[in-house]
Formats: structure tokens, C-alpha cells, sequence
């Protein structure tokens, strides 16, 4: 049987490829059919289009054909071209903004098989108008697939509604047989919407079916590779409806209150899976953060891998900052308050490692459960401002695992850490979009970007001084995007300031495409992701020579170094680019580009916890106990209390009282608990 998955892209190519590897992972697993996947290539960039024309040709093990349209043909002529590649069985048209499932194509093409009447089979989803089946509490789209199985085999000798009204064009499967009977997409809907529905409303005007396959999942993100045009939109709703709201109009009551996914959806709502493989501790899911971005991310990758992950936010009460979300995050309370357990946890921020021991304690006292702690470095979070050292390497060493995004920061670490303890490095990914600002950038005015941070060992002040100096000596204006929450009122001569809030990846994207430098001026945090996310854009990067910096990237055309706090080296350095005159867009090698997209990251990050998951927790008590010491008694107490613990044993599983107290908020047996402490340091 020879069945073709069209894919039709458009820039984005973040989503393409994430799109392509999970049929890498979950379509190519089995020999039961000849399949093709066919990448339509409908940019207008070269670069874009060279980038993914070399991954597709890498992966020369798998039937994978890329085909590029000479011009902009739209959603509709890019299926053309793909449906009429070759001859087949089965046409599934796949956009480029989905990611499948273990086992989602064999159930569809039973499905299909089982009757001459059904023409187009759409599997379940969590994002798709009338069929969607949104996430329940606390799901992710292994839980919520988990689910969707159970109430299938709660109803297996059921005879279940399963015909939809307007089958939609996510992930369609269509007979060929049908096509060269009846016909494919009308172009009168010219580059796209509306067609997949009036293809559907024609085929049932014959007497055929569209119907959904329960046992097939698809997880919808429903930000897709081609652009919203609402001009468009309405005009082809127009002809759509002109030719057939009669007809919609008779379907639509029946399906409302026969469809199975009524049942589907109320049993998702009142049913729970409890157990997680990974939690993520996370204060909040603020868009702006960079290392809250690299939380979330691990967090995706482990669940489209099959691992069950969540976020847990641990200051916020917000759940929907990040919109690319195949999780639904849980509250810190809520964790604990309704049963939930994890078989490792993952922290990265000092302040969540208290938050872990919590969990831990909870998940031992509860459930017999000793959890793996991870925890992630990203900086050195003790040269933060405000933060004492030792307490943060306290934080640190609860962990049984290490994850570090710098060799810098591991070979840091390394020395003072356990020698027993795994360590692993996992450089910070970069999205694949960030390449797309490259092709959009534009004008001669010279423009340079900065976050400028109101911690002062983050260098805001340093930028501000280089560019007072830079102000007196420059004669055309620059402009300077100002981004984030340090404050100052002095007023420029040359250079144009912009002040801007912390932004959203795909508005920072937009931000470094018009972007030529871009300063970080850190005292202390190494080679940042806002540096790597600039030189993907195509920008010069100017950062200073600090926690091994240059470790990530050496001196080249995309970076050069200035000295920690010197501000009269960084003025020069920018003044020398901007006299060279130069602006071109900076080109980078494919291994390059390879190192630090998300492709490389996530087969590191799963591997990991693959590997944590089949392995026994060791447990550190010592390093529990003064952690927990930092947090709950003043640095002239922490010598005595430490040897209290440590020597008389009787007296150290009152520390997991004390953590129980704390978070169950038991004033009286927590003060009772500290009253002892102060006790035994008085004597």
C-alpha cells in the first residue's frame, strides 16, 4: 500500500523541522506501507530553503522528497504539487505546525479501509475548530493520549458517532480513489482557506463520509507556516458558504449532539493521570525570560519524545504566558495537594531548590517515592546581584545530576562537586527562526540592540557610559533598542534611543532583523543566548570577555570581545564597526548552525533522561541539610546547626518535619520545630 504525507512549508522552519522529525520518529517505524513524505518548499528564501533542502538530503535513510516551488504558489498549489508527485493509495496532507504521535498512522488507514463510503479520516487533536479535544488538568499530549486509549478501550463494543462535519486540513487523510473521482482542492480559493471544507462538503453532496479516528493523536500547535490574511479569509467564506450553508446548516445539529468527542472531552475533563516521569520547577512562564525559555523548551522536547513532563510554576499563578505549549503547567501547590508524583525533578533557579526538597520530602513521606533532582546550569547564579555565593553553591549540590550550557560553567563546577555526581553538557539551543530574520532585513541607518538589565553586574551601566562617549564623536544618527527594565535620563545627541519591554521570541526575531551589533555586557555570565540568537539573526555580537566567553565562540567576523567593565573599550570597538561601514548580513556554517539548533539539544536532553530514568537515586542527605540551613537560620547560626545535624543523628529527621511544616504552612509546629534549633545552639 502506498500512502504520501504532503507537508506544504513556509518559513518557519523551526516547526518544519520539528514537524519532520517526529515522522522520523513515528511514521517510518514499522514496513507495513511504501511511504513518502513530500516537504513542498513554498519561501522565498534561499538560505532558508538551502538549510532545509540539506537536512532533508542528510537523512538519506528515510523516503523523504523535497520539492521547491519556483514561485509563491500558496497552501493550494503547494498540495497540487505534492498530491501529483506519484501514484498512491492514500494522501495525507500534514501541516507544517504538527507534531505526530507514536502509532497515528496505522489506526487512520484501518480507519479508512473499513468502509467504500469514508473519503477523509482526521485524527484526534488538541487544536482544530469543532475537533478538538482540548488538554485536561495538568495534561501534556502523552497524558492526554493516554486518555483518549482508556476511554477507547472503556467503549470498545460501542457502536461510536464517529462522522464530523467540516473535516479540516491539520492532518487529512484523503482516498485517491476520491481525488480522481471527484477531485482535489478548488483553486478558485486561490493561495488557501476555506478549500479543505468545501472539498469536503463536494464529497458528501456524493453520498461519502468524513470521520474521525480516535485512536490517532496529532498535537496541533495551530500557528502555522503560512500567513493570516484576513482579506482573504473573508472573501473565500463567502464563496464557501454561497455554495453550501444549506447543507452545513442541515449537518450541524446532529453532529453536536451525536459526536463521540462530547463523551471524549468530559471524560479528559474529569480524569487525571497523576504520574509524570520529569517535573520542571519554574517561578513563572514569562515570555521575556531566556532562561525560562530554555526550561520550557527541555519541557517539549521530553514530551514529544514520549517522556511525561510538566511544568511546575512555583511563583506564578499565571498558565498561559507561552503560547507553544503541548503541556498544561501546575501549581506548586497544586502538585502536592492533589496526589501527583514525578520520578525526577529538574531546577534550575537557587530559589527552586528548596522548592525540590519540598517535593521530595512529599514524594518519600507519601508515596515511597525517592526522586532524581537535576539541577541545570545556566550561570553562576551566586555573582547574581543580591545573592551570596556559598549559599548558592549550597543550592546546587542537592542535585544527583548536572546539566551545564557552557564547558566554562562544567569545568566551574567540577571541582566542586561530587566526584560521584553526573555531569553533562548541553549547550543553549537556538531556534531555526531566528535564521528567517536574515531574510527581512533592511535600510542603512545604523541600529544596535542591548538588554539592559537593572541587576549592575549585567553591564547596563558600562553600555550607557560607552554610548555617552560614542555620542560625542559620532556624526549620523544611530538608533539604540533599549530593551528591558534599567532606568536612566540622560538624553542623547546622535543616537536614537528606543526603550522597549522584555519581548516574546517571535517579536525579538522581528527586533534582530533590522538589528547590525549587538552588545552584551555582562560581568559574569558567559557567551548568552541573546548573543547566539543575534548571530543567527545575522548580526555583529560585541561581548565582553567574561566566564569564559569565548570558550562558546572565538574571535570571527559574527564576534569580537571587549574588556569587563570598560567602557571606553567597548565605545572604540563600536565606533570602529560602524566606520567600516559594512553592514552585511553575516552569513554561518551549517555546523555551526547545527551545534546550536534545537535538533542537537534535544537528542542530548532526551538521552539524559532517558538514561536518569533507568538508573537508582542516590541520595545526598548532607547536602539536603545545609541547603535547608542557609534557607532557615543567619550565617552565625549555620556552623553550629550544621555539626548538630551531622553528629547527632537523632536529631536529623527533623529536617524533613521541618520541610513538611513549612510547606503545609503549620506556624505552631514550625515555630515549635525552630524553637528546638535555637535551643541546641544556646547550649
Amino acid at each position: 500500500m502506498r500512502i504520501d504525507i504532503i507537508i506544504p512549508v513556509y518559513r518557519n522552519l523551526e516547526l518544519i523541522i520539528r514537524c519532520i522529525n517526529s515522522n522520523l520518529e513515528h511514521t517510518f517505524n514499522d514496513n507495513l506501507y511504501d511511504i513518502n513524505i513530500i516537504i513542498v518548499d513554498d519561501s522565498f528564501s534561499n538560505e532558508l530553503s538551502e538549510i532545509l533542502e540539506n537536512y532533508i538530503t542528510s537523512l538519506d535513510n528515510y523516503n523523504l522528497i523535497y520539492i521547491k516551488n519556483n514561485t509563491n504558489l500558496g497552501f493550494i498549489g503547494s498540495c497540487y504539487n505534492g498530491i501529483e508527485y506519484r501514484e498512491s493509495d492514500f494522501k495525507i496532507l500534514l501541516n507544517s505546525d504538527t507534531y505526530v504521535t507514536n502509532n497515528w498512522l496505522k489506526p487512520m488507514i484501518t480507519l479508512a479501509n473499513s468502509s467504500e463510503d469514508i473519503a477523509m479520516v482526521n485524527p484526534v487533536t488538541n487544536n482544530s475548530p469543532i475537533i478538538d479535544v482540548p488538554f485536561g488538568k495538568a495534561d501534556n499530549f502523552v497524558s492526554l493520549t493516554k486518555k483518549i486509549s482508556r476511554f477507547n478501550l472503556d467503549n470498545k463494543d460501542k457502536k461510536l458517532y464517529l462522522d464530523v462535519v467540516t473535516a479540516t486540513g491539520f492532518c487529512l487523510l484523503i482516498k485517491s480513489s476520491v481525488i480522481e473521482k471527484y477531485g482535489f482542492f478548488d483553486k478558485i480559493y486561490d493561495k488557501g482557506y476555506c478549500e479543505e471544507t468545501d472539498l469536503y462538503f463536494r464529497y458528501v453532496s456524493q453520498g461519502l463520509r468524513a470521520v474521525l479516528c480516535l485512536d490517532s493523536f496529532v498535537y496541533h500547535r495551530g500557528e502555522g507556516s503560512f500567513d493570516e490574511r484576513d482579506e482573504r479569509l473573508n472573501k473565500n467564506c463567502k464563496i464557501l458558504w454561497s455554495r453550501y450553508k444549506d447543507l452545513y446548516d442541515s449537518l450541524i445539529n446532529t453532529y453536536k449532539e451525536k459526536t463521540v468527542l462530547n463523551e471524549v472531552r468530559k471524560y479528559v475533563n474529569i480524569n487525571t493521570v497523576y504520574d509524570y516521569d520529569v517535573i520542571i520547577l519554574s517561578p513563572h512562564l514569562k515570555k521575556g525570560s531566556g532562561g525560562i525559555k530554555i526550561l520550557h523548551n527541555i519541557c517539549t522536547y521530553l514530551i514529544e519524545s514520549g517522556i511525561s513532563a510538566n511544568i511546575v510554576l512555583t511563583h506564578s499563578n499565571e498558565k498561559s504566558e507561552i503560547i507553544d505549549s503541548n503541556y498544561s503547567p501546575i501549581l506548586f501547590s497544586e502538585f502536592i495537594e492533589n496526589g501527583f508524583t514525578t520520578k525526577a525533578i529538574l531546577f534550575s533557579l537557587d530559589v527552586n531548590c528548596y522548592d525540590a526538597l519540598v517535593i521530595k520530602n512529599y514524594l518519600k513521606t507519601k508515596h515511597q517515592i525517592i526522586p532524581h533532582i537535576v539541577s541545570l546550569l545556566q550561570d553562576i547564579e551566586g555573582f547574581f546581584e543580591g545573592r551570596n555565593y556559598e549559599d548558592s553553591l549550597s543550592c546546587i549540590k542537592i542535585a544527583q545530576s548536572y546539566i551545564f550550557v557552557s564547558s566554562y560553567l562544567m569545568n566551574y563546577y567540577s571541582s566542586k562537586i561530587e566526584d560521584s555526581k553526573k555531569l553533562q553538557l548541553i549547550e543553549n539551543p537556538i531556534s531555526l527562526n531566528f535564521l528567517n530574520a536574515k531574510v527581512r532585513k533592511k535600510g542603512n541607518k545604523f541600529i544596535l540592540t542591548a538588554m539592559m538589565r537593572a541587576d549592575t553586574k549585567r553591564g547596563a551601566v558600562i553600555i550607557l557610559e560607552a554610548l555617552k562617549l560614542l555620542d560625542k564623536e559620532i556624526i549620523n544618527e544611530i538608533e539604540f533598542n533599549w530593551v528591558g527594565n534599567f532606568k536612566s535620563k540622560y538624553s542623547f545627541k546622535n543616537i536614537k534611543v528606543n526603550e522597549i519591554e522584555f519581548l516574546d521570541e517571535k517579536k525579538l526575531i522581528s527586533l534582530l532583523s533590522e538589528t547590525h551589533l549587538y552588545i552584551d555586557s555582562s560581568f559574569f555570565h558567559g557567551f548568552g543566548l541573546g548573543s547566539l540568537e543575534a548571530i543567527f539573526s545575522g548580526c555583529k555580537v560585541l561581548s565582553t570577555l567574561n566566564a569564559g566567553a569565548n570558550s562558546v565562540l572565538e574571535n570571527s567576523d559574527s564576534v569580537n570581545y571587549f574588556q569587563i567593565g570598560d567602557s571606553n573599550d567597548l565605545k572604540s570597538k563600536i565606533k570602529k564597526i560602524i566606520e567600516k561601514g559594512v553592514f552585511d548580513i553575516l552569513p554561518l556554517d551549517m555546523d555551526l548552525i547545527y551545534r546550536f539548533s534545537r535538533i542537537s539539544a534535544k537528542n542530548n536532553y532526551v538521552n539524559f533522561f532517558r538514561n536518569l530514568l533507568n538508573s537508582q537515586v542516590k541520595e545526598d542527605l548532607e547536602s539536603e541539610y545545609n541547603a535547608l540551613f542557609r534557607k532557615s537560620f543567619p550565617l552565625e547560626s549555620r556552623s553550629k546547626i550544621n555539626d548538630i545535624f551531622i553528629n547527632e543523628k537523632p536529631y536529623r529527621y527533623k529536617v524533613a518535619d521541618y520541610l513538611h511544616f513549612t510547606f503545609v504552612k503549620n506556624t505552631f509546629l514550625e515555630n515549635r520545630l525552630r524553637k528546638f534549633f535555637e535551643k541546641k545552639l544556646k547550649n
